[in-house]
């Protein structure tokens, strides 16, 4: 074999696995193909006259001292020509390997048959060179020259990709990436596993390589194990570095106005929900337990109903309190319309009623008249009996400090736990 004219020559990745255990073999077969391939390309559509004036403008005696005949020898004679190939074999010879190589590929996958490597006639002639044991000026092991293949299918066309040590370790072994090595069969793997490369191994590759300028390579990341590999065959080092910087960047500032134009879409769709949401994230200070009970109780339909609950949550501010006619007696249709405003004003946070401020309370507002319904508060008998169990009743509603005659809004539940305990009027005597 002698150097080509050309400076690529072409093959699919998948036939670096043709021969795993014999590195001679599978260069020898990955010349032939290229061979053929190239004969496609350049001749595949002439014809035998115009195939002949073109063997007689180069020369062309044949390879291997076979003289060609028809018109895939022209054509196999031609495309050896072109590479500067020839071998012992002749033509013979290549187009065995070509129907070898072809039927090989029929059983891979179709990812690994149809990407192709294009390797420089130099570094196949290195690598060739170098397993002989002849001399050249950079010696190009059987490792490296699979490393280049990966790295160039990988690439392609793109100029600069990203390979991990993982792609690269499924490529070197004939397949087109990880998930094509995933759907190998096991025995197929089996027999691949003289190519198989370990991670040290691949790391160590690539670095001598890149040492010895076959490509550029960056490395992006701030992590030893979470670093991206990128690789270029046509950039310098800072090139493929503000090439890779350059392209994050965009896309972070994409992605970033993607999320800004959805957020802005949401607002002004929605801006109550919006707010709704803003709001409960705000902590909201817990009530005292009295207030809590206040608050809750079933006899009081409106929160202006209860001064006492407006006293003790709005402890500075002056309340006016409009108390709807039909809250003070619901039953009684003779009972006249009345609006009563009342303003209750506190200076302290000390909420404790004297027995005279309750009186005058009591004055403000009379008892309701009396009709069948129950009374909403204690006649002057009932206050006398039931006097005895206001503070163990005050305890339970967290009303400890507040007088029973204060507390006329919970005389009627007071009362019904008074009969709950049975007393009696005989009992209270």
């Amino acid at each position: 074999m002698s150097e080509g004219k050309k400076q690529f020559f072409s093959f699919p990745i998948g036939l670096l696995a043709i021969y795993p255990d014999r590195p001679t073999a599978t260069l020898s077969t990955i010349i032939d193909y290229a061979i053929g391939h190239y004969a496609e390309r350049a001749y595949g559509d002439w014809d035998l006259e115009a195939l002949k004036e073109q063997g007689a403008v180069c020369g062309l005696d044949g390879i291997g001292g076979r003289k060609p005949v028809s018109a895939g020898d022209y054509r196999i004679a031609l495309a050896a020509n072109s590479l500067g190939v020839n071998t012992p074999g002749g033509i013979k010879g290549v187009a065995i390997g070509i129907a070898t190589a072809t039927n090989f590929l029929a059983g891979v996958s179709a990812p690994a048959r149809n990407n192709m490597v294009q390797l420089r006639t130099r570094w196949l002639w290195d690598c060739w060179q170098t397993i002989q044991g002849e001399g050249v000026e950079r010696s190009l092991s059987w490792r490296e020259l699979r490393v280049l293949a990966a790295l160039l299918s990988k690439v392609g066309a793109k100029g600069w990709a990203k390979c991990g040590w993982q792609e690269v370790s499924a490529r070197v072994m004939g397949c087109c990436g990880k998930n094509d090595l995933r759907t190998l069969p096991d025995t197929h793997r089996t027999a691949r596993e003289p190519l198989a490369l370990t991670r040290s191994q691949i790391r160590t590759t690539i670095d001598r390589l890149e040492l010895d300028h076959f490509f550029a390579c960056y490395k992006h990341g701030w992590s030893d194990r979470k670093r991206e590999t990128w690789i270029s065959f046509s950039m310098s080092r800072s090139e493929l570095r503000d090439k890779v910087i350059g392209t994050k960047l965009r896309r972070s500032e994409q992605r970033q106005a993607l999320r800004d134009e959805d957020t802005a879409a949401v607002q002004a769709k929605s801006p109550s929900d919006s707010q709704a949401f803003a709001n409960t994230n705000r902590e909201t200070p817990e009530k005292p337990p009295f207030i809590a009970n206040i608050n809750s109780s079933p006899e009081i339909d409106h929160p202006v109903a209860n001064p006492l609950a407006n006293v003790v949550a709005n402890p500075v501010a002056n309340v006016v309190a409009n108390i709807n006619k039909n809250n003070l007696n619901k039953n009684d249709s003779n009972t006249n319309d009345a609006n009563i405003e009342q303003l209750v004003s506190s200076d302290s946070r000390d909420f404790s009623d004297s027995e005279e401020e309750c009186r005058e309370t009591a004055e403000e507002h009379p008892e309701p008249p009396a009709s069948n319904a129950e009374p909403e508060r204690l006649t002057e008998a009932e206050r006398q009996r039931y006097a005895p169990y206001w503070p163990d009743y005050a305890k339970t509603i967290g009303a400890e400090d507040f007088p029973l005659e204060g507390c006329w809004t919970r005389h009627r539940e007071f009362r019904r736990y008074c009969a709950g305990r049975g007393v009696s009027e005989e009992e209270s005597r």
